[in-house]
């Protein structure tokens, strides 16, 4: 096996890892109580079996949880032809990158109490520091390079879109919302509106920083193989 679809592999697995540790846990109500506010949407669901059905839509209504499942399909994909290519599947490649990006340092920055512990504690750090960590270190390494245009940036964005859409519409139904910044009834519309656009254009930063960041590293290899052809 070649050694970049092997660390493609290596990334899937970790993030298939950190999606089914993460529903095992949440579904299955092992996360603790604490900090726990009207509002969020774990607030409002039974204990116990008779949540269950609720505990999942609610796994599901997660931002981290997407940006897990769009790590895991794109390097799944990858890991099974390390030379696939399409439209699809390039932007589908930021996307995960910058997704996966945007849940370490949101989780850092604006959610993280280190509350938990145990079980939960390290599936907290696998899903918002170590698979993050990993997915980036293998985008330097192995690429693919030379996937990220200024016309795939704008679409890289729209998985994030979606999910802040449904969000909203979510969160207007059940009056609950999966993260303290984005709970209207404590902060209101107008706050939660702009820390989401706001959090939506940092996003698109950290998309031209990895346009250039592959750019500089195409450019380095270029003239490594140059010196290496004379």
């Amino acid at each position: 096996m070649p050694m970049r679809r092997m660390f493609f592999l290596v990334n899937a697995v970790i993030a298939w890892a950190s999606f089914a540790l993460d529903a095992v846990i949440t579904i299955g109500d092992l996360y603790p109580s604490v900090g726990r506010v009207s509002g969020e949407i774990d607030y409002h669901q039974a204990e116990g079996f008779m949540g269950t059905i609720g505990r999942t839509i609610d796994f599901l209504s997660f931002f981290t949880t997407w940006s897990l499942l769009a790590v895991a399909i794109v390097m799944t994909v990858l890991a099974r032809d390390s030379d696939a290519d399409s439209p699809l599947l390039r932007v589908g490649r930021l996307t995960a990158l910058l997704m996966t990006t945007v849940t370490m340092i949101v989780q850092q920055v604006l959610l993280s109490d280190g509350s938990y512990v145990g079980i939960p504690g390290f599936n907290d750090m696998l899903e918002h520091i170590i698979v993050p960590i990993v997915t980036v270190a293998v985008w330097l390494f192995f690429g693919p390079r030379g996937w990220i245009h200024w016309r795939i940036i704008p679409m890289a964005v729209i998985v994030p879109i979606i999910w802040i859409v449904y969000t909203f519409l979510r969160g207007a139904v059940i009056s609950a919302y999966p993260y303290d910044f984005l709970n209207v009834l404590v902060h209101g519309y107008p706050s939660a509106l702009l820390m989401t656009l706001g959090i939506v254009v940092f996003g698109l930063v950290i998309a031209v920083v990895y346009y250039g960041i592959d750019d500089v590293i195409m450019r380095v290899t270029r003239r490594g193989d140059v010196r290496s052809a004379a």
